[in-house]
């Protein structure tokens, strides 16, 4: 084995040595230094953005941006002098100014980055004004918020959705002070591939994304008399939820959890964990009758709504291989509105049903079509996530760590170990293949944790199970990227069984609607998210049921209702559907002839733009010939339009909000079309002190178009350019390629003229 390279430097005076390609933030950290950052997050990629984190090296002319420069050898390193400390302020300072001044009332008040990064900074009072940027909030989405007034433009809620989740849903567009992270073509978000998991809002510094909030719902319903309110929540919340109220991580609070329900008002409390047990006996007799029979193979499983939605856009040639069995969280849903009231003599639109989960992407699934019985009653009539939970037990006064432990509610009450787990990633594998074992050979599973496929957060596990005669191959992937990398082994050929896939890495106790990181812990910290699943796993060692066919609630619910498992009552209650869905933003070039259709380029335009993009797919560095294409595009078709980028995007499997960003960044291309006549006026710096601003206000209004505009006749676009090398001739006007010089406002009109 090859050994390490040391590099020996001086850090705030004191000699260090640390491996050769470490960075100075990093080796700051050896001398008990934490310099600060706002962009940089240690899973993602070094972006170097914000440059809160300056250093000074002796020798050097200019800071540099700790988070992103190595050391070297002899290098002599300052973290701390007035003149840093002043530019550290006065970079925060430029964000808060750019910035809505909220605090008070905004979700992140005393969670956000950027408020603790001001005080630590000494920020007392603003030194700066100007411009602030104006944006909607963008509520088209059944899950997530964005306020891109909020956004510093950090980017780690793009590189998350690209670089963890695989989904590449949000990139940066636009340039300067318009810079702006959107969804492709700047769609409403509800409309876009985002799979609602979530992780953007949990490395967000600020609060540029949130959960939607259904909370004034659940307390209108709350104070209904006339309403039974029935609530419950998954195993992932109860390991989390004490860190809300300072309590260390990897406490269990079920019991608690359970009591402070009840203070809110709700009539009865549920534990998701039943369902867990429920989704355990129909997934096992599932998964045993499609390998007995013939069927497809693998199935994966179906619990994580954010996966379900990413499957159903980027991979709808393995929906067959999905489970039919719905979440535990819908399973539950529909007992509640159609065996509860039965037990109490209720009409079930009396009955309200909330859900407290980890995880954002539960939000959208109880508003899905399918999600409601024939009656149209939904099955969950609201969400709420843990953090959600947390702050309206606080709203209502409630000390939750002097609550007294509470019992969950009869006949639905009981739940086994193996329901426990399935908060933590590979947990529903193993709690299936506890079941699975012993409906096909009538014994338990030897040695009944099947820790193999636990812990997939650094990658994909894989294992192999003997039942009787049969080896099963199984596979375990949280977070939606190392789906992506399971499914594509899937695609060329590899075999397996059966697949468990969580949206979130570490599964639901990473959740996108978990306690936000304190000021201990980074955002999807995984010592954390090992804490939290530990508190599962200790849960499941303590119960005296470990296996799902064990619970008798669930016995009794079969043999009350549900006849047995795999019934055509149980399809009914219990199983779903899925369809492909194809909106904006999808780039993958699938085997389903749905995908493949997404875009049919009758034109021969776009056959030579294939031919160009063919050329170049073996380089070494294809998609670095982007911007050739797009330019090769705006050739043939006179601008870019979204079926365009979408073509492109298709062929060179490039996300389209990437491409739509690299078009929107540099001022050559556009995304409208373009006029016969092209009037371009330049605005630099030359030409605007001798009145190109002049100009430009006549040709709009003699025109009829404001600049990027093009006439509604088609016959003129009007456009600015910067500099055209003709300094002395300014103010300029270019009319597509003819130059005109020295031009005032009256000479614009007979301009014009020449064209019509």
């Amino acid at each position: 084995m090859e050994e390490t390279k040391m590099v020996k430097l001086k850090m705030d005076g004191i000699d260090i040595e640390v491996p050769a390609g470490t960075t100075l933030m990093e080796a700051a950290k050896k001398i008990g230094v934490k310099v600060p950052s706002l962009c940089y997050h240690p899973y993602l990629s070094i972006e170097g953005a914000c440059r809160v984190c300056i250093v000074e090296i002796k020798g050097m002319k200019d800071f540099v941006a700790s988070c992103a420069y190595p050391v070297a050898e002899g290098m002599e390193v300052v973290t701390h002098t007035p003149d840093i400390r002043q530019a550290r302020r006065d970079i925060v300072e430029l964000l808060l100014d750019n910035h809505p001044d909220e605090c008070h009332t905004c979700e992140r008040d005393h969670n956000c980055e950027l408020q603790r990064l001001a005080y630590s900074m000494g920020l007392r009072h603003k030194h700066f004004k100007g411009e602030k940027k104006k944006y909607e909030k963008d509520f088209s989405s059944n899950a997530v918020v964005r306020d891109p007034e909020k956004c510093i433009l950090c980017g780690r809620c793009v590189r998350v959705c690209q670089e963890i989740q695989g989904t590449c849903a949000i990139d940066m567009a636009h340039r300067g002070f318009k810079s702006t992270v959107v969804p492709a073509y700047e769609k409403p978000f509800g409309e876009s591939v985002c799979s609602s998991c979530g992780q953007c809002i949990n490395v967000c510094p600020t609060a540029a994304f949130l959960e939607k909030d259904y909370t004034n719902q659940v307390w209108e319903a709350l104070n209904d008399p006339n309403k039974l309110k029935v609530v419950q929540f998954a195993p992932s919340v109860r390991a989390a939820i004490g860190e809300g109220f300072g309590l260390p991580v990897g406490q269990n609070m079920e019991k608690k959890t359970i009591t402070a329900l009840r203070r809110l008002g709700f009539d009865m409390v549920f534990d998701t964990q039943f369902a867990a047990d429920l989704t355990i006996v129909e997934e096992a007799t599932e998964l045993i009758d499609r390998i007995s029979n013939g069927g497809k193979l693998p199935m994966i499983t179906s619990c994580s709504a954010a996966w379900i939605k990413f499957c159903e856009q980027f991979y709808p040639e393995l929906l067959d291989n999905l489970s039919s069995c719905m979440s535990p969280m819908s399973m539950l849903g529909s007992i509640l509105k159609r065996y509860l009231p039965q037990k109490l003599d209720k009409d079930p639109a009396q009955v309200y049903s909330v859900a407290a989960m980890c995880c954002t992407a539960k939000k959208d699934e109880s508003m899905r079509d399918e999600m409601q019985t024939e009656d149209g009653h939904r099955y969950v009539d609201a969400v709420i996530t843990t953090r959600e939970l947390i702050w309206m037990i606080k709203s209502a006064g409630i000390d939750f760590n002097s609550l007294e432990e509470g019992e969950f509610d009869s006949p639905l009450g009981e739940s086994t170990g193996a329901a426990t787990i399935f908060g933590a990633t590979g947990g529903v594998m193993e709690a299936a293949v506890r079941t699975a074992h012993y409906f096909i050979t009538g014994q338990e599973l030897p040695g009944i944790e099947l820790k193999a496929v636990r812990g997939a957060i650094d990658g994909i596990k894989e294992a192999e199970v003997q039942i009787a005669d049969k080896t099963i191959k199984v596979a375990v992937a949280s977070s939606l990227g190392h789906a992506q990398t399971l499914l594509e082994k899937v695609r060329a050929g590899e075999e397996y069984h059966f697949i468990e896939i969580m949206g979130c890495l570490g599964g639901c106790i990473g959740g996108g609607g978990q306690p936000y990181a304190g000021t201990d812990m980074i955002p999807l910290d995984k010592e954390l998210l090992k804490k939290r699943a530990q508190a599962l796993y200790s849960s499941d060692e303590r119960n005296e049921k470990r296996r799902s066919h064990e619970n008798e609630d669930i016995k009794n619910l079969y043999e009350s209702a549900l006849e047995k498992y795999g019934s055509h009552v149980a399809h009914e209650w219990l199983h779903t559907h899925y369809s492909a869905k194809l909106p904006q933003g999808i780039c993958r070039e699938g085997k389903s002839e749905q995908q493949r259709s997404c875009i049919v380029p009758e034109d021969p335009r776009f056959q030579e733009l294939a031919v160009l993009m063919e050329g170049v797919q073996n380089e070494k560095y294809q998609k670095s010939y982007l911007i050739p294409v797009l330019h090769r595009a705006q050739e043939l078709f006179g601008y870019l339009s979204d079926e365009v980028m979408n073509f492109v995007s298709l062929k060179m499997q490039i996300p389209t909000s990437r491409i739509y960003g690299v078009a929107t960044f540099y001022h050559f291309f556009s995304l409208k079309p373009k006029g016969e006549v092209k009037v371009n006026v330049c605005l630099g710096t030359a030409c605007y002190v001798k009145g190109a601003g002049d100009v430009v206000r006549e040709t709009e209004r003699e025109l009829g178009i404001k600049m990027g505009d093009t006439t509604k006749d088609g016959k003129f676009s009007l456009e600015c350019t910067r500099c055209i090398g003709a300094c002395g001739l300014a103010p300029v006007v270019l009319v597509n390629d003819k130059v005109y010089s020295k031009v005032t406002p009256k000479q614009i009109k007979g301009i014009i003229k020449e064209y019509r």
